[in-house]
């Protein structure tokens, strides 16, 4: 990853703006090489603190020094004197304006962004505030170098609901997420277009509240980056919004928030040896896992087109289609050294613990989607059927954990609600519930599962309660 290094005159300044860019900040180090070394932080620059401060972050990714004026830029330049030629030819100097190069440079590094591309993004930082400040010249600018989508792209609509529309933070998660994706993103604002993977373009865009944008979204991971920025979107972009109150008239409500039930218990995790013994003896390893891998295809093709399921949740299954024909050539490649269910293990714990170890919690979530993938192709291997809850009106679920595809299959059912001992805010089990407006209670606890088949119980699904009768 690229780092910076920030030179100024005055070390308060520079620890402020360190300060501020921080708030955006993922993964980029920043070194503050300000004031002079005597008297302590004086007024001026010292070629030793931008050597050392060099050393201190250095990565052959690059590093990229912004500085305030005058001799700054001087002292800058004798520090790359003093340092390796080879560290020295991985460093670069940048004209950016200190504050505003600096917060173009820490988003676009967090992404894992070239040196050059840093380099660019901090060097037209200062046109995302002339555009804000003046007429419409700049932004024309930026229009002309934009490359439309193509009517094939993906379409994704959202009316902001950040206070403050799409600013510095949230516009920053946006380009976060974006760049995790190969897919070209744009975001279409009041007729203005912007590449979602520029921050600076993102800010010229001037995305306020209650402004309906638009993604449009092509490449070959599209509906997988289509699900992140709709999550991303759901969740007002890593802020937290209030609702808004304006007009809002208060009154005591005669039904309460809380129902009564009969228990029904499911086991939707299983044990990893479970089906070890059938999987380990089956024959003509590499067909079965073809015909397990096209039987689960055809499962996720009949919940993709359930009636009852939304059209912004049937993308979630076609995603998991097209990860089957990827998964089904690593699991064959493994056969040659392992057993199929030695197998089918390593592959999905490697592509699961990918999820869970991302900085970002919208994607970990995604982690479920795995497990649940996982879940289906063991039981088709296996020859088992894959078991869903029957459901009653007076029923209230109770599992250790459910797969969004087990969810997908009870939304035509009436029951009263689920609780889970386990579960994820974000993962699509709980969106999906949250949109079928199923109530629903996530991390109960394991003491959740001791409850028994026919329990009589009381739920608070406000207070996320679960009391026996």
């Amino acid at each position: 990853m690229v780092n910076l290094i920030l030179v100024s005159h005055s070390y308060t300044l520079a620890c402020g703006v360190a300060e501020l860019a921080e708030q955006m900040n993922n993964g980029c180090q920043i070194a503050v090489a300000a004031g002079m070394s005597e008297p302590e932080n004086a007024i001026g620059t010292d070629a030793v603190k931008i050597m050392e401060a060099i050393e201190s972050v250095y990565s052959e990714d690059g590093v990229l020094i912004l500085m305030d004026l005058g001799s700054a830029i001087l002292s800058a330049e004798t520090a790359l004197d003093l340092i390796d030629p080879d560290m020295a030819a991985n460093v670069k100097l940048c004209s950016a304006p200190l504050v505003e190069g600096t917060l173009a440079a820490v988003v676009s590094a967090s992404t894992g962004a070239d040196l050059a591309t840093v380099i660019k993004e901090a060097e037209t930082a200062l046109s995302a505030k002339q555009s804000q400040l003046s007429t419409e010249t700049q932004m024309d600018d930026v229009q002309a170098e934009t490359d439309l989508p193509p009517d094939s792209a993906l379409t994704f609509s959202w009316t902001v609901q950040n206070p403050h529309g799409l600013h510095a933070r949230p516009a920053a998660k946006l380009v976060e997420i974006a760049s995790k994706f190969s897919s070209h993103i744009w975001v279409e604002n009041q007729q203005k277009w912007a590449d979602v993977k520029s921050y600076n373009q993102l800010i010229q865009l001037k995305i306020r509240k209650l402004n309906t944008i638009t993604f449009h979204i092509s490449g070959s991971d599209s509906l997988q980056a289509l699900d992140g920025i709709k999550q991303l979107a759901e969740n007002h972009f890593g802020e937290k919004v209030e609702a808004n109150s304006d007009n809002c008239i208060q009154g005591i409500p005669v039904l309460g928030q809380t129902s009564q039930g009969q228990a029904v218990t499911f086991k939707q995790k299983f044990a990893k040896s479970e089906y070890a013994s059938k999987l380990n003896q089956l024959e003509h390893v590499h067909e079965r896992v073809q015909k397990a891998i096209h039987q689960t295809q055809q499962q996720l093709a009949e919940i993709t087109n359930l009636p009852t399921l939304s059209e912004n949740f049937s993308g979630v299954f076609q995603a998991h289609q097209l990860l089957l024909d990827e998964l089904q050539d690593d699991i064959i490649v493994l056969l040659d050294e392992y057993s199929l269910e030695e197998a089918c293990w390593l592959v999905f714990d490697k592509m699961i613990a990918e999820y869970e170890q991302l900085d970002d919690p919208y994607m970990q979530a995604r982690a479920l989607d795995i497990k649940d993938l996982r879940h289906r192709i063991l039981h088709n291997l296996a020859e088992q059927p894959i078991q869903i809850p029957r459901l009653h009106e007076n029923d209230i679920l109770l599992a250790d954990e459910l797969y969004p595809s087990t969810l997908a299959k009870l939304l035509n059912t009436n029951f009263r609600g689920i609780c889970l001992a386990q579960g994820d805010p974000l993962s699509h089990t709980a969106l999906l519930a949250k949109s079928a407006k199923i109530p629903l209670i996530i991390q109960c606890g394991e003491s959740l599962m001791q409850h028994q088949q026919g329990d009589k119980l009381q739920i608070d699904w406000v207070e996320g309660k679960v009391k026996s009768l």
